[in-house]
């Protein structure tokens, strides 16, 4: 399964005959800034409210992703010097 399929929550259940796709999905009843989602839509090229949050909310978290990748990276990369000392 792509790591994205499991970042989503979709999972995948084989029975004897086909398999089934589940989404873990919950609802939320939140206030959305109707300019910020008419700005999102058009970015996004999306056309429901629902669709243009999940396509949202999946972007700031690879973004994050990205972010936190990026930092690690960079600490493995770091030369910490001698380390003998450090639990002492």
């Amino acid at each position: 399964m792509p790591s994205s399929a499991s970042a989503v929550g979709i999972c995948v259940v084989y029975t004897h005959r086909f398999p089934y796709i589940l989404v873990r999905m919950a609802k939320h009843l939140v206030d959305i800034d109707d300019d910020a989602l008419s700005a999102a839509r058009a970015q996004l090229g999306t056309e429901t409210i629902k669709e243009t949050v999940n396509q949202a909310l999946r972007r700031a978290g690879q973004a994050r992703s990205k972010t936190v990748t990026t930092s690690l990276d960079r600490l493995a990369r770091a030369d910490l010097g001698p380390r003998d000392d450090a639990w002492r």
